[in-house]
């Protein structure tokens, strides 16, 4: 059996994958079986009794036999890890391609469709393809970070759970928050480590951030995407600070948290993303510390 903690990437995609079908028993007996191998029994053994609770609730049956065989390795301690199987790496044929691949009798094509696929420079811009012509600088550039919108609209936060979920009000009800009680709101397009039933690593300190970007009493702005409420009801919310930072954006740009896509809530997706590969290559965050 692996060091406790080494699953926790297995861990966090089979939870992604209960969030998208909470009815899909293979998904609750994976999550099952990852707690267990990862040290963590109790989380295994909770994780069953959540299985038997919603296949029961939702459709009136029980767990399959593979399902409750599973249980029953995990309550006796027999569960062993799966043997990697042993592969031959095929042999490496060594290939060198001639330094240019000829148009024989083709001269004046080829030098037709190399001027087109490189482009000609003119006045410093890229004129690449008929009617499109790009600054070399805007090739090279990430997106940059929106400000917050003018639709957007003030929630006063009261609570923050983890590094992607608080709760929060408004005293001014509209058609993305209609009631002036408290709600719980997801950030969109972001995903950090989950904090329960064991904190994942790196599940603290994205909360920790998020608590000092949202202290509990701020002011903070939100816009919706296509999609205004997820399955569990929660509002889905992209936040500024009161400051004008783009709170979704900064978690993934320390290294809190991952890009990730629901359809159709895709509006800032590349640039998250953009935010990501920047943050794994620096080793920022939990790219750094979480291996």
């Amino acid at each position: 059996m692996s060091e406790a903690g080494a699953y926790w990437k297995a861990i966090r995609y089979a939870k992604r994958w209960l969030e998208l079908d909470p009815l899909h028993e293979p998904a609750h007996r994976e999550l099952i079986r990852l707690y267990a191998l990862d040290g963590d029994r109790a989380g295994a053994l909770a994780q069953y009794r959540d299985c038997v609770r919603t296949l029961s609730q939702e459709l009136g049956v029980g767990p399959v036999e593979e399902t409750a065989a599973l249980f029953e390795q995990v309550s006796e301690g027999t569960l062993t890890a799966p043997v990697a199987a042993t592969v031959t790496p095929a042999p490496v044929v060594a290939f060198s391609p001639p330094d240019e691949l000829p148009l024989v009798g083709r001269s004046a094509e080829l030098a037709a469709l190399s001027s087109a696929l490189l482009g000609t420079v003119l006045d410093g811009r890229v004129d690449g393809l008929p009617g499109i012509a790009v600054d070399p600088q805007e090739l090279e550039s990430p997106a940059s970070v929106p400000a917050r919108p003018a639709d957007a609209f003030p929630l006063t936060v009261t609570y923050v759970f983890d590094g992607d979920t608080i709760e929060a009000r408004t005293d001014a009800p509209n058609d993305i928050v209609p009631t002036t009680e408290p709600v719980r709101v997801r950030l969109i397009g972001i995903d950090t480590p989950e904090g329960t039933p064991s904190p994942e690593c790196w599940a603290e300190e994205a909360r920790d951030h998020l608590r000092a970007l949202l202290p509990e009493g701020s002011t903070v702005w939100a816009t919706a995407d296509v999609e205004r409420r997820d399955r569990y009801d929660r509002a889905l919310l992209y936040l500024w600070t009161d400051d004008d930072r783009f709170v979704n954006h900064e978690l993934v740009a320390a290294g809190d948290a991952e890009a990730m896509l629901v359809e159709p809530n895709g509006a800032h997706f590349a640039l998250f993303t953009a935010a990501e590969a920047s943050a794994r290559a620096a080793a920022i965050g939990q790219w750094g510390a979480c291996g």
